[in-house]
């Protein structure tokens, strides 16, 4: 009976070794469901984070495009203030050489002209 003993043990063995063997794999099997699992929310969780990141960065380059626009609004208005200010003094500036250059004639025409009594 011994070498039956044997023959039963080692088929014994198979079997124990062959019920580990497919224990390791369905324990292999639902580990990697778990471990998908939690890359799944891993991902969510970044996909989230990324979007919350993207989500604000946008909203700073909409506000530093409105300050740019904004900046590019005063920096018009103050050319066209700075351009009217400029057209206002060139007009000043003429009519205030053509009074100089009008009093300047008038002189000269005062001292060039004869007086009462003298010839010129």
């Amino acid at each position: 009976m011994a070498p039956n003993d044997k023959t039963q043990e080692t088929t014994t063995d198979r079997i124990t070794n062959k019920m580990t063997e497919v224990g390791e794999k369905v324990k292999e099997a639902t580990k990697s469901k778990d471990e998908k699992e939690a890359e799944k929310e891993a991902e969510k969780t970044a996909t989230d984070k990324i979007g919350d990141k993207m989500t604000e960065v946008g909203e700073k380059v909409k506000e530093a495009t409105k300050s740019k626009e904004e900046k590019e609004a005063e920096k018009e208005a103050k050319k066209s203030t700075t351009e009217k200010i400029g057209e206002s003094a060139k007009e000043a500036g003429s009519k205030l050489r053509g009074t100089i250059d009008s009093g300047v004639q008038k002189v000269k025409d005062t001292v060039s002209s004869p007086k009462d009594g003298e010839k010129k």
